[in-house]
């Protein structure tokens, strides 16, 4: 190969160098929808609102949680008390991969995925789990004895979980703290004592019916909203319950913070009434009317919220600065969880 040969590749190299780079940077935003007569994962394109894909999931599919990397999708199957199986999904590939067994723990329904262990409630065990992504281990079990623990987050660190249970009427706080060793009635500690690692459980009274929850975009409050219509905060760092009024709202099911407005939205899913509140005065903002809300999600980056509403089978589409339904997105029956996830275009 002579040198105006190579000249004349590393010419063509260069001049293509923005195509390729172009062609592997290029993804589209997806809203990902779950439909639980249809037992799919839908692939909604952002800029259209059409499904462009569907994934066959589990029987009974309610919640999404995504990898780090939003490679995969998690749907957890809670069932009637009944199931224990949580729906792998290659977000990639868009296929359904072996599901996750989360036996002996039952009804798994919350989900938070973190640093490569996914968190889960166990309604129908009263306890919350921990699976090791990279082994696929139980390796964490820690009990609420309380009655449908429903949802739950958990703190940056991994040392804070927080769930709601929903038929006892009370907030679980896990703490994740060191302990001194115990000294026994003898007086005289072991020479094998040490300090060892343990979970303190701090549970707070709210009203029976709170489901939905959210904590405040700096995690110093938790705000939870019963189905009865009484709104209640919490004080994360005194775990205790510092507020509560009731918001007239029947059937009040899902609140999430929206950090651009500084606001806090509440949905029924009795009334499908939208309820939005100052999340420093708590007073209400607005007050609009939808079909009946579920699940709900806010896309920050074009300030929307998506609410999923099973009993009319759309996902509602509202614009947070005008307070006004944008449009609807048929994915099929009794739509619920949701996440947002951007990826490679297939021609990238």
């Amino acid at each position: 190969m002579n040198y105006s040969t190579v000249r004349y590749i590393l010419a063509l190299l260069i001049l293509h160098l923005p195509l390729l780079a172009n062609a592997e940077t290029t993804e589209t935003r997806y809203l990902l929808a779950l439909s639980k007569a249809e037992h799919t994962l839908s692939f909604v394109d952002l800029e259209t609102y059409q499904v462009t894909q569907t994934v066959p999931v589990g029987p009974n599919p309610h919640e999404i949680a995504l990898s780090d990397d939003r490679q995969f999708a998690y749907v957890s199957n809670p069932g009637n008390n009944n199931l224990h199986e949580i729906s792998v999904v290659d977000l990639i590939h868009r296929k359904a991969l072996k599901p996750i067994d989360t036996s002996p723990l039952l009804s798994p329904h919350g989900l938070v995925y973190q640093n490569n262990k996914l968190w889960f409630t166990a309604q129908g065990s009263k306890a919350l789990g921990r699976i090791d992504i990279k082994t696929n281990t139980l390796e964490w079990v820690m009990g609420t004895g309380q009655d449908f623990t429903h949802l739950l987050e958990v703190s940056n660190d991994g040392k804070s979980v927080f769930a709601t249970n929903a038929k006892s009427g009370t907030v679980s706080i896990f703490d994740e703290e060191l302990h001194q060793p115990q000294i026994p009635p003898s007086g005289k500690l072991p020479p094998t004592a040490q300090p060892y690692i343990d979970w303190n459980h701090t549970l707070i009274q709210v009203e029976k019916g709170s489901e939905g929850f959210d904590l405040s975009p700096d995690k110093k409050e938790l705000w939870t909203v019963s189905s009865n219509g009484v709104l209640s905060i919490i004080d994360t760092q005194k775990k205790k319950r510092i507020q509560h009024f009731q918001t007239h709202i029947p059937g009040a099911h899902r609140l999430k913070f929206i950090a651009k407005q500084k606001q806090v939205v509440v949905v029924s899913v009795k009334t499908g009434e939208v309820v939005y509140f100052s999340a420093k005065t708590k007073e209400e903002v607005k007050r609009l009317k939808a079909p009946q809300g579920d699940t709900i999600l806010v896309d920050e980056t074009k300030n929307l919220l998506f609410i999923s509403c099973p009993m009319d089978n759309v996902i509602a589409v509202i614009n947070n600065s005008t307070f006004e339904i944008v449009d609807y997105i048929k994915i099929g029956g009794r739509p619920d969880g949701l996440a947002i996830v951007s990826l490679p275009d297939s021609s990238s």
